[in-house]
């Protein structure tokens, strides 16, 4: 029973950070994207993608994400976060994200201060703190990690994103040990026009290949905006849509991947009124 129940846990264990790594940029719309986020900004990406993105209008806003990776409910995720400008230049956020069942669980927590530096730069950082627990007393591990990052525009319609994560803690070394690698994100986002903008996104995780993903956004009428993306490697599809209810954005996107299925995800953002 023990030697079974240690070979699901590793199993899931390989699993679930794959998918982490994979996905960790989990936002209302990162999916839909193909996971092409360095340059996006407003609403929730402060909180959970690229700490530079935000907006010389952001607003206060809190909302919840629920990701049911690949159809399998022991993968299911859920984020919580608020989003508070302060004054007109500094934003800071707050999520929560928690992954797993009895056997496994994996949760997150995220502090992350923004600022604008004129209308043309932002940089920001964000503090994660991981924990994981395993069932049956095989232990609970802990990392820590900080993500730097900074937008420009760099002209009305070209802006730069870059993103770098860096673990700065692991503890207890083990064959369950979860220390995590170091990250740089680089990318480019386009608008077209007013209804239309392109997404392209490099990423190499440590001591992997380079990663190249891309998405477009469409804003169909003013309360509905649609999305497709791909990530280039795998050829895994993304798309989604956001709707525009008063008060409330609600999304819904899925991730396509060629062996494991559709990873759906559900998200709710409320911005109560706008900043002073």
């Amino acid at each position: 029973m023990k030697k079974k129940l240690f070979v699901q846990l590793w199993t899931l264990a390989l699993l679930v950070t794959f998918q982490a790594n994979a996905q960790q940029n989990l936002s209302s719309n990162a999916i839909g994207l193909g996971g092409a986020t360095s340059t996006l900004n407003g609403d929730d990406a402060s909180a959970l993608l690229n700490p530079a993105g935000i907006k010389n209008d952001s607003s206060i806003c809190v909302g919840t994400i629920y990701h049911r990776s690949y159809l399998l409910q022991e993968l299911d995720r859920k984020v919580a976060f608020a989003v508070a400008p302060i004054q007109n230049s500094n934003t800071v956020s707050v999520s929560y994200e928690q992954q797993g069942f009895e056997l496994y669980k994996r949760s997150r927590l995220s502090f992350s201060y923004g600022r604008k530096f004129g209308k043309q730069i932002a940089a920001g950082v964000r503090f994660n703190h991981h924990v994981l627990r395993l069932a049956e007393d095989y232990g609970k591990f802990r990392r820590n990690e900080v993500v730097a990052g900074m937008q420009a525009i760099l002209t009305s319609q070209f802006i730069l994103g870059v993103q770098c994560t860096q673990p700065i803690a692991a503890i207890k070394e083990d064959p369950f040990s979860w220390n995590g690698k170091a990250e740089i994100r680089i990318g480019v986002g386009y608008k077209f026009s007013e209804v239309f903008s392109i997404y392209t996104d490099g990423a190499q995780l440590q001591g992997s290949e380079i990663l190249l993903c891309s998405g477009m956004k469409y804003r169909a009428v003013k309360l509905i905006s649609l999305r497709a993306g791909i990530d280039w490697k795998q050829f895994n599809g993304g798309f989604g849509c956001t709707f525009l209810i008063q008060k409330f954005s609600l999304g819904i996107d899925a991730m396509y991947h060629r062996q494991l299925g559709f990873s759906p995800v559900a998200s709710i953002i409320f911005t109560p009124f706008k900043s002073n």
